[in-house]
């Protein structure tokens, strides 16, 4: 009776090893909810970084407008300041020089202000004001 029970048990042994081994050491196979999961995941990545790559696209061509409107601004503004020194403004300039200088010679010169350095204002007054007033007693007492 001993040997059967030492068979059965072994046996038994046997069966719970070959269970175990396959459970732990088998690679696990993906299931085809994780495979479809993993794919979904896959596309909606895609598709996101597609519609941010066209809005990207949208905006740079919106940008490159603008660069083209400001470029255009630019060089009617370079235009405009071209025409406005022209050689027909400098003689323009020239008429205005020769009334501007004879005005100036005509007109009378006024003496410049001398400053006299010796007044002192009042503000420095010998005596003692405001919240300096009162006994020279009180002060050296309290320091």
């Amino acid at each position: 009776m001993d040997w059967l029970i030492g068979i059965v048990l072994l046996i038994a042994g046997i069966g719970i090893g070959v269970f175990i081994g396959k459970t732990l050491f088998e690679p696990k196979r993906p299931d085809a909810n994780e495979e479809a999961k993993e794919k979904s995941e896959k596309q909606l990545i895609a598709e996101q970084a597609n519609i941010h790559i066209s809005e990207t696209q949208s905006a740079l061509g919106k940008i490159q407008e603008q660069c083209a409107v400001l470029a255009e601004q630019l060089n009617h503004y370079q235009l405009i300041i071209d025409e406005t020194t022209t050689d027909k403004e400098l003689n323009q300039l020239e008429y205005f020089h020769q009334q501007a200088t004879l005005h100036l010679k005509t007109q009378k010169k006024e003496p410049k202000k001398e400053r006299n350095t010796d007044y002192q204002p009042l503000d420095y007054s010998e005596g003692q004001s405001g919240l300096f007033a009162g006994d020279a007693k009180k002060h050296s007492e309290t320091s």
